[in-house]
């Protein structure tokens, strides 16, 4: 659990068993059409850095990830000090970046950074979809 994670008292501890993403899965799913989803209250970015092989599959996973902007941040932290960190890691690996609703609204670079900088969420969402760019996937979902 991440100290303070959405009020929780900061002298609340457990001790949970971990893995990565590569130690349990590795490369069992190379060659299929997958979806992950996401849903683990603040440390995506910590998933994520113990999932390169599954980031770096082919053809590439879709991803749904919950990633909070400004929701249940431990006290005095005011915007996830690791957005920006966690979406420069799926774009580094070729994902495109929408949220996970009707509008599937394009998430750049530039929005995260100031989303950082004003701590003020643009997104108004925390659902995410990651998806290889160059799919076609990614042609059926950005059609206007």
């Amino acid at each position: 659990m991440l100290k303070g994670w959405a009020g929780n008292p900061e002298n609340q501890i457990s001790l949970i068993p971990c893995s990565t993403l590569d130690n349990i899965i590795g490369n069992k799913l190379n060659n299929k059409n997958i979806l992950l989803i996401v849903d683990i209250e603040g440390a995506e970015y910590l998933f994520l850095k113990g999932s390169s092989q599954m980031l770096n599959m082919k053809p590439k996973p879709i991803w749904l990830v919950e990633i909070s902007v400004k929701e249940h941040q431990p006290k005095g932290i005011s915007v996830n000090p690791n957005l920006l960190k966690t979406f420069e890691l799926f774009w580094s690996k070729g994902y495109e970046a929408v949220t996970a609703d009707q509008y599937l609204k394009k998430i750049t670079k530039e929005e995260i950074k100031k989303i950082m900088l004003t701590e003020v969420d643009s997104l108004g969402i925390h659902n995410f979809l990651f998806f290889d760019k160059a799919s076609t996937f990614a042609k059926a979902l950005m059609k206007p």
